[in-house]
């Protein structure tokens, strides 16, 4: 079996031929994979060119490949009509870049050219983007000699957008890491450039260097080919850039950490390192993955992409996706768990069970209600007190209302009754049923066949979740709970800016520690450099931890590709609003061929979602709620959503209704906040809420109102007027 590669812009190709030609040339494929010398596929050496084949499709259409010498890697590049793939052939060169080992397609007017100057002087560069590099260092970055003077010339993003389509792809990846922050040495290990001289007939080397598979599917077998080709397109289209690639298909020693912006791909890498370890891990102690994440729609968005993802159906088997309460819920069941797990705040059996706890509460202390609730939920529940000792030690920073040890005796009285008055009827809290769970994983590690735990959407995740994380990290197949989470373990992503709810962690707490193995996505894939901007800037200046006790940032966070300004919309009542959102839907069906699937409405709170909705319907356009895990595309339809309903998902078209400074901050939220602390904290949410609803959105963002912007979007408000005036 030959190994075979096929290259990203071949799928473009394909797509544009007629599907009988479609189907005869996926043929081809599986019979070049077989044998490529076998009689009637026609091969030939295209004359003028070094190591570019022609292969008959049928009469009239040929497909263009590169070829190791004798029985190597063959790489499948370009299919078209007999004269067209001829002339793409001696139009492109294909091989290994002798500077920095990677397989590459690139012009022929760009060829790279290797050299050993030592004596290469220093040249300046603008700006000093390439300050201190000599030219060898930019041909390690796969700037080719003839483009180094232009990517000298370049200062900023807004002078390379303008030339990068001159770079081929491996090169504007490399200046694309540079302008986002990384250092050179940071882009060469990301890229992961070889330190020795690159043999450049070696394809089969190349094809195993991670800066040639952001651009490249390598195939395994004739099985995984097949099941590739018959798979919708979208999932052709899932390559991984080289910072992306190095994080997935390897071994680690222990967890992994990886941080990154809205859109810088954590989901896909998680996805993908997933796929990984399922062949490479899973199979070989016939064990599983599990995979986490915080809600339910996540969860079934993410086993559909999986789906799409892992080829084979017995690896696909082996990745269970779920996310964590509904977990909890069936693994407690399965041993029979006596308490249900109380999920509402507004559940009137709690409510109940606060009634009676307050009455034992200290009239001397003069404290509220909500201070007992809050100090329950923000202090007591998300540090694992379970003790008048333990909540003595726990910290407290930032909450407000200052407590004395000896009031602190007092405060537990009331929480020890509440927990009682639980117990008594039942009920346990969430994050007590974690550590009850916790404690079930740890006497039953050996039945348990989790090999490896992957977590997505970490930020939104306190304590006793990651406490029973780690614990399943820990699972030994059929053998003792290991002390720690070992080799391949726990592979956690996460963003703080995007954390919506009051969960705060330090992994190292939690018997996670992620020394060495930490990462960070910078780049953008998903969403237009105008949306990111608008995002960024509704975040005002506040500052998000690494779920490790250190700080987060987003320097050097930056999109791949520009679009159209967000628009501000202002609406007169509800019924002008419905008339002006149908008319913005028609306007993205006719000039950009959505469909009404791609297009979202976002609004605050679940009743404004279903006024809006009867709005909507009213002037005729279907509309379908995302609300549940079944709910989570429908055709034909626009979707209609709440802002936290829709994190973790993503559309073409984005309109925020009602983008007021009585939904962004919720004005209940703000009222609510009893001291200055949380107050801070919670307009800090409220921030964090806005930010993931407008970078859902990749290309087009409505934000709308019926009464005056909110203040968070006062930055963007002042740009689009002085843009207006110009």
């Amino acid at each position: 079996m030959t190994q075979t590669a096929i290259y990203d812009t071949f799928i473009d190709a394909l797509l544009e031929l007629p599907r009988n030609i479609q189907h005869k040339t996926k043929i081809l494929l599986r019979k070049l994979q077989r044998n490529p010398n076998a009689p009637g596929l026609n091969l030939e050496r295209i004359q003028d060119t070094k190591n570019l084949y022609s292969v008959r499709v049928d009469r009239d259409y040929r497909g263009v490949l590169a070829k190791s010498q004798g029985d190597g890697a063959i790489v499948i590049l370009h299919v078209d009509s007999h004269d067209n793939a001829y002339a793409w052939a001696r139009r492109h060169r294909a091989g290994v870049n002798p500077n920095s080992g990677v397989f590459e397609v690139i012009p022929f007017s760009s060829q790279p050219t290797a050299t050993t100057d030592k004596r290469e002087p220093v040249r300046e560069s603008a700006d000093g983007l390439f300050e201190g590099l000599r030219d060898r260092n930019l041909r390690k970055l796969n700037i080719q000699d003839d483009l180094i003077p232009l990517a000298r010339s370049v200062t900023g993003e807004k002078d390379f957008a303008l030339v990068a389509n001159r770079f081929p792809p491996e090169a504007q990846a490399a200046i694309e890491m540079l302008l986002a922050g990384y250092t050179y040495q940071e882009a060469l290990d990301e890229l992961h450039a070889p330190d020795t001289n690159v043999d450049t007939d070696d394809i089969d080397a190349a094809l195993a260097r991670f800066g040639s598979q952001g651009r490249l599917w390598v195939v395994d077998d004739e099985e995984e080919l097949k099941r590739m080709l018959d798979a919708p397109q979208e999932k052709w289209r899932v390559f991984l850039h080289p910072s992306q690639r190095r994080l997935v298909d390897r071994d680690w020693n222990g967890p992994v950490r990886v941080l990154g912006g809205a859109g810088t791909g954590k989901t896909v890498v998680a996805m993908h390192r997933a796929k990984w370890l399922a062949r490479h891990r899973a199979r070989l102690t016939d064990g599983k993955i599990l995979f986490l994440t915080f809600t339910a729609n996540l969860a079934a968005d993410l086993k559909r992409s999986l789906k799409d993802l892992i080829t084979y159906e017995e690896d696909f088997k082996r990745v269970e996706v779920v996310h964590l309460d509904q977990w909890v819920y069936r693994f407690l069941s399965q041993h029979n768990f006596p308490q249900r797990i109380v999920y509402d705040h507004h559940d009137s059996s709690r409510q109940q069970a606060w009634s009676e706890a307050l009455k034992t509460a200290d009239p001397d202390l003069a404290l509220e209600p909500e201070f007992y609730k809050d100090e329950w939920s923000k202090v007591v529940l998300a540090q694992g007190a379970l003790s008048e000792t333990e909540y003595l030690r726990v910290f407290r920073k930032g909450r407000g209302t200052p407590v004395t040890r000896p009031k602190r005796a007092r405060i537990w009285r009331v929480f020890e009754a509440y927990r009682a008055h639980l117990a008594a009827n039942g009920l346990i809290e969430k994050e007590d049923a974690y550590r009850a769970t916790r404690h079930l994983v740890d006497a039953n590690a050996g039945q348990l066949p989790y090999v490896s735990v992957i977590v997505d959407e970490a930020q939104d995740l306190g304590y006793e979740a990651f406490r029973l994380i780690a614990s399943l990290a820990c699972i030994n197949p059929g053998g003792d709970l290991l002390e720690q989470p070992g080799p391949n373990s726990l592979f956690i992503v996460g963003d703080a800016h995007q954390r919506i709810y009051d969960q705060h962690v330090v992994l190292g707490r939690c018997g996670i520690n992620i020394r060495g193995r930490s990462s960070r996505l910078r780049i953008n894939y998903r969403t237009s450099r105008e949306i990111l901007h608008t995002a960024v800037s509704v975040l005002g200046n506040i500052t998000a931890d690494d779920l490790d006790g250190g700080t987060d940032t987003l320097v050097g966070y930056r999109s791949l590709f520009g679009g159209p300004e967000p628009k501000f919309l202002e609406m007169q009542d509800m019924e002008h609003g419905a008339t002006l959102l149908q008319q913005w839907i028609a306007a993205l069906q006719s000039e950009f061929d959505y469909g009404l699937q791609d297009i979202c409405l976002v609004c605050r709170t679940n009743s404004q979602c279903n006024t809006w909705d009867e709005a909507i319907r009213n002037t005729n356009l279907p509309t379908h709620r995302i609300q549940t895990a079944r709910d989570t595309r429908q055709t034909g339809a626009v979707q209609l959503a709440t802002a936290h309903r829709v994190k973790g998902l993503e559309f073409p078209a984005v309109a925020i209704l009602d983008a007021g400074p009585g939904n962004f901050p919720l004005k209940v939220a703000v009222n609510t906040a009893g001291s200055r602390a949380d107050r801070e904290l919670t307009l800090r949410r409220e921030r964090s809420l806005l930010h993931v609803a407008v970078s859902r959105a990749k290309r087009h963002l409505l934000l709308c109102t019926r009464t005056r912007f909110s203040p968070f979007l006062k930055p963007m408000l002042e740009a689009a007027s002085a843009r207006s005036d110009d």
